[in-house]
């Protein structure tokens, strides 16, 4: 039997408002609240199964590998996750499991096992944090149906957990010892730890939430859906959960969460949907690109922030439906982030500069994702376009990514920013990609440029060394539906396109720029999660693998490509033949871009300037500018600040550029 947990929203919404417990005593309302939100949050699990799989003379189960050393997905977690829900079943009145004997005994043996056993990994994260959490809600879901002596057996298990870290590190231990806390009546340790959690809910200048709402842990890494997630969730979850007790989240932390929500979250997602540069190494976890699911919290945000119901409501409708309310350009310079929502299609891009880290592998993980971050960009439509694809991904190839064969790291540089006007926007990176010797590379200038339904991105002043090809890769994902070369349908399979021929596949076109030419690999991929993670198995799987490229040769001086969404093939062809933007300079000084000859996308990569049909521009310094509608748009792409002086047909501007990277606006 499968036990699945209610999915109509407002009901769910009902279910946290309208519990009530003004007559007892703090620790009890607060232990009661959490056992009400794991009840509510209960997965579809199937009961019967983990029954049947569960030997009573060993107190294991016989699909979990109880000598397993993973230190990512350690599976001995699983021997605890079936004690917990198996503990949910028994307390819940509507389960068919209430009170059952059979269940119980199995509870009972599994504790008593770990218990006995003591078990324990390599890694202290399991062993402080992640087998101390799951052990605090077991107890909090059975604390009505232990003895003493039981209680006081398992406790030692939460004990296990220390109070240490920054950012997610911090706001798990913390957590941890708030329950620890309750269960042991230690106030005065709970008053400290919610103290410690409140101080951690801030804008830092370290590890944590960043000015932007990004989030950074283990040093400047953007990991929004990983540790991000553990911060935002878990304490929510808190404030929701202390609420209207002596440890109570202040007014101002509640609304920090919900700005790092609205602000940050949605905006780095397409409903539930997200994208490698989001999740730094997790991403080689099974269903990593679905981590931005955050439908469960939207009603303990609606409790606890009224007065942003119907904010709160649009995103729960947006991760609903799987699509996206949010419609422009938007920017996070202290991540080198960038996201642009369309009605249909969301782009994202991942630079590195100096002031950010490259993707870490450690634990295992990630174990072929070394140019991640490297300027790879990703086009997501339903969300399935890129969804567990990274074991038949060619990591090579990674979308967007200018490399050549046998690249092992990007060369971190200053010149990396972006400028926006929140309907479209740029970005601009040197960039220079280098073997593990240090002796073959491909530098270039990068620029990618958002406007309406189009993506353009150019490559300029390539310079190689030691190298006679190279290669940028426009997508790798998914296919979804038929493929068109032109306006007709081709089977799988390889090919290399004439001049002027172009791509179509899941309402995407893909048009080479400048005289190039696209190859197209759309064929099945085989690969395995081992091979990227492992902590899973080695066993194979297929996908069909749709990959454009463009290859570049020793001497090419000026390359580029448009991605744009085209709602049928009509308007591709459009697109690719007839609605291209003018290129008015793709150089080691510059690149330039003019949309309908009246909007301007610049990168200026020292001091210099353009020309076209009544304009004349030329700026001091390095910088970013767009010029629309009777405004220049300017950042600094150094992100070191001071003045910038922009003559503009004879009328001289000037402007202090802050050394955020943020968007300044000046009106002509």
């Amino acid at each position: 039997m499968k036990v699945i947990r209610p999915t109509i929203f407002f009901a769910f919404l009902l279910l946290f408002q309208n519990s009530g417990f003004s007559q007892k005593a703090p620790a009890d309302i607060i232990l009661n609240r959490h056992k009400e939100f794991l009840m509510n949050i209960k997965e579809a699990i199937s009961i019967d199964s983990i029954l049947d799989h569960y030997d009573n003379d060993k107190r294991k189960w016989n699909n979990i590998d109880y000598n397993d050393s993973q230190r990512a997905g350690w599976k001995l977690s699983e021997h605890l996750n079936n004690v917990l829900s198996l503990s949910v079943e028994y307390v819940d009145p509507k389960s068919k499991y209430r009170k059952s004997k059979q269940v119980k005994s199995v509870i009972d043996g599994a504790l008593q096992l770990w218990v006995q056993e003591k078990f324990k990994n390599s890694n202290w994260w399991h062993n402080e944090i992640g087998i101390p959490m799951i052990m605090r809600d077991i107890l909090t879901v059975l604390k009505d149906d232990l003895t003493a002596a039981e209680l006081e057996s398992y406790l030692p298990i939460i004990g296990q957990h220390v109070v240490k870290g920054t950012g997610a590190n911090l706001t798990w231990s913390a957590d941890i010892g708030i329950y620890y806390s309750l269960f042991t009546k230690n106030y005065k340790k709970a008053k400290e730890y919610c103290q410690l959690l409140q101080n951690e809910v801030r804008i830092s200048d370290g590890e944590g939430l960043k000015p932007d709402y990004s989030f950074h842990q283990h040093n400047a890494r953007l990991q929004m859906f990983q540790y991000g997630a553990s911060f935002l969730l878990t304490n929510t979850r808190l404030a929701w959960e202390l609420r209207e007790t002596e440890l109570d989240y202040s007014n101002d932390k509640v609304n920090l969460l919900a700005d790092m929500l609205l602000k940050g979250w949605q905006w780095m997602a397409r409903g539930v949907n997200t994208v490698p540069g989001t999740m730094d190494r997790s991403i080689t976890r099974i269903n990593a690109t679905k981590a931005a699911d955050v439908t469960k919290y939207v009603p303990l945000f609606i409790d606890l922030l009224p007065q942003k119901k119907a904010e709160l409501l649009s995103l729960n409708k947006s991760q609903v439906s799987g699509s996206t309310f949010l419609k422009g350009f938007k920017y996070f310079p202290y991540s080198d982030m960038t996201t642009y929502h369309r009605k249909g299609f969301s782009f994202f891009l991942k630079t590195i500069s100096t002031r950010t880290l490259v993707t870490e592998s450690i634990n295992k993980e990630n174990l072929k994702g070394k140019l991640l971050n490297s300027g790879d960009h990703y086009f997501v439509r339903s969300g399935e376009e890129y969804h567990n694809l990274m074991p038949v991904w060619n990591w090579e190839h990674l979308p967007g990514v200018s490399t050549f064969r046998g690249a092992s790291a990007i060369s971190k540089k200053d010149f990396v920013g972006s400028v926006g006007n929140q309907k479209s926007g740029l970005n601009a990176m040197d960039y220079t990609i280098k073997d593990s010797q240090n002796s073959k590379s491909f530098s270039a200038k990068k620029l990618w440029v958002n406007f309406e339904d189009y993506l353009v991105c150019l490559i300029g002043d390539s310079k190689m060394v030691n190298i006679d090809t190279a290669f940028t890769t426009l997508d790798q994902s998914r296919i979804l539906g038929d493929i068109y070369i032109n306006k007709n349908v081709v089977p799988q399979g390889n090919y290399t396109l004439k001049p002027g021929e172009y791509v179509y596949q899941n309402k995407m076109v893909y048009v080479p720029f400048l005289n190039e030419s696209l190859n197209l690999s759309a064929d099945n991929a085989s690969g395995s999660w081992f091979e990227i993670n492992n902590s899973y198995s080695d066993t194979k799987i297929t996908e069909k693998v749709f990959m454009p490229y463009i290859n570049h040769y020793r001497g090419f001086e000026s390359s580029g490509y448009i991605v744009a969404y085209a709602k049928n093939k009509r308007v591709a062809r459009k697109i690719a033949t007839k609605n291209k933007p003018e290129v008015l300079a793709n150089d080691s000084l510059k690149q330039v871009i003019a949309f309908d000859k009246k909007k301007y996308f610049c990168a200026f990569y020292n001091a210099s300037g353009f020309q076209a049909k009544g304009i004349n521009l030329s700026v001091d310094r390095p910088c970013l500018l767009m010029l629309q509608d009777g405004f220049v748009y300017v950042s600094d792409a150094l992100h070191k600040g001071g003045l910038l002086s922009i003559i503009y047909n004879n009328k001289i501007l000037k402007t202090e550029l802050t050394p955020d990277g943020t968007t300044l606006t000046i009106k002509l």
